[in-house]
């Protein structure tokens, strides 16, 4: 690894560096915890400490750290065209390999794509369409977003608005109109019982059923949605909530867009959160894992429907980024995408705690039974991981499970009444206890973590 000198690029960064979703105040004094090296799923700071990136980055480096066939198709990719536009019908060949394979991929009729540079963009690019396909069908008044609190879908002004996190919001000016939110599928929240998730299903449906009739069908273009809230709290929703939903959905003629950003590309254990709901959306949002964080990239694939209300005017559809289908990004993308499949990783994914089939085969009030007694799902008890050094030993806090694949969170809580997670020192993130560092790192038992808490919190 190169030679860096710390306290040069901590002076550097807290003159010049602006940094996003950072406590700015407090950064201006401690400055940035520096990674300049990344293996599998090691990384190592510029003072040569090795780490275990358990966040995987933002939750997007799906193939871990320093996959060199990738840099090399990178570089062969900047030597043979570095840039080509898709405006104005123009293309290069990267990003036409990569529809046709994403429309390989994708279950059902989406079958054409659009690229982006990110989820947000993604999100944007969703929205947009959603309300452009219903003014071609000669409805322009559907132009209603339904989202849920607590659901993140980027920070872009209309994704802002279908983003359910108040916090997000805050001194940012008036956020576009034509969103509203429902509460989010969090059975220990919001469920009246949270043994008995049929119940609750039926009182989220309820709720769906209650805003469709307020606002009106005839207003309404999409709901969006992540198949598991991330950002929120990985919020894994119960195992018929999508079924119902999108029944709701399909008789009052709305849209349904899927946000796979963060559950795209295996991380619940089948290679779209759709798949593991067993959900069809009209509209699809994908990012992070399609480039594994390599290269920013996003892509938005839409149904055949709507692909073919979009060809009937003989006009310009004035939608897209100087770096849609961006050949490098794409190229990169698609050796990315052969790894994910040639390593069977959605299967790898699946092998560990998994809300698909595995999961499915405990019923939810035995799930929730076995984590109040404070077993995991995956069978490891909590006892077991304190010996272990897997969540710290301290902290007197009820606790929920939530497992999604690889997005699994032992979350502490207050109880029910009034319940929050526990503020971090630093005010970056939320963490268990006063000198909880959630952002940089924890030492346990010899073993250093990077971003994620010593318990597990988001």
């Amino acid at each position: 690894m190169a030679a860096y000198d710390t306290a040069r690029l901590k002076e550097l960064d807290i003159a010049h560096h602006l940094h996003p979703r950072t406590n700015l105040k407090r950064h201006a004094k401690s400055g940035p915890f520096i990674l300049a090296k990344g293996e599998g799923v090691h990384v190592w700071d510029t003072d040569g400490n090795k780490y275990i990136d358990a966040a995987s980055g933002l939750w997007n480096i799906n193939v871990g750290h320093g996959r060199k066939v990738l840099a090399e198709r990178a570089k062969a990719q900047i030597e043979e065209i570095a840039y080509g536009p898709t405006f104005f019908g123009l293309a290069t060949p990267p990003p036409i390999e990569l529809a046709a394979k994403l429309a390989e991929m994708f279950p059902g009729p989406v079958n054409h794509f659009q690229f982006t540079s990110g989820g947000a963009e993604s999100n944007e690019t969703a929205i947009k369409i959603a309300r452009y396909y219903w003014a071609l069908k000669g409805k322009p008044e559907k132009i209603t977003i339904i989202s849920r609190f607590i659901g993140y879908h980027g920070i872009a002004m209309g994704a802002l608005s279908a983003t359910g996190i108040p916090a997000f919001w805050e001194n940012f000016g008036p956020r576009p109109e034509g969103f509203v939110h429902l509460m989010a599928p969090y059975p220990y929240r919001n469920a009246d019982d949270p043994e008995d998730d049929e119940a609750f299903v039926d009182k989220l449906v309820g709720e769906l059923e209650e805003l469709i009739e307020r606002e009106g069908a005839e207003n309404i273009a999409a709901m969006i949605g992540e198949p598991i809230q991330g950002a929120g709290g990985v919020i894994v929703p119960p195992d018929s909530y999508w079924t119902r939903v999108s029944e709701v959905l399909q008789a009052n003629d709305i849209l349904l867009i899927a946000d796979e950003v963060i559950t795209g590309f295996g991380r619940t254990g089948e290679m779209f959160g759709a798949e593991t709901y067993d959900f069809q959306p009209d509209i699809v949002s994908i990012a992070k894992g399609i480039s594994s964080g390599y290269i920013p990239l996003g892509a938005v694939g839409v149904s055949d429907e709507i692909y073919e209300a979009m060809l009937e005017p003989d006009a310009m559809f004035m939608h897209g980024f100087t770096y849609s289908g961006h050949p490098v990004a794409c190229a990169v993308a698609l050796d990315n995408l052969d790894i994910i499949e040639r390593e069977n990783l959605p299967k790898r994914a699946r092998a560990g705690v998994s809300p698909g089939p595995a999961r499915r085969a405990r019923t939810a009030p035995e799930r929730r039974r076995r984590s109040r007694q404070g077993t995991y799902a995956d069978g490891r008890s909590r006892q077991g991981q304190r010996e272990q050094g897997i969540i710290h030993p301290g902290g007197r806090c009820r606790s929920e499970t939530r497992s999604g694949g690889p997005e699994a969170w032992h979350h502490p809580v207050r109880q029910r009444e009034g319940d929050y997670a526990f503020p971090a020192a630093d005010g970056n993130s939320r963490g268990c206890r006063p000198d909880c560092r959630c952002r940089s790192s924890i030492d346990r038992r010899g073993i250093r973590i990077v971003a994620a808490c010593c318990c597990g919190t988001l």
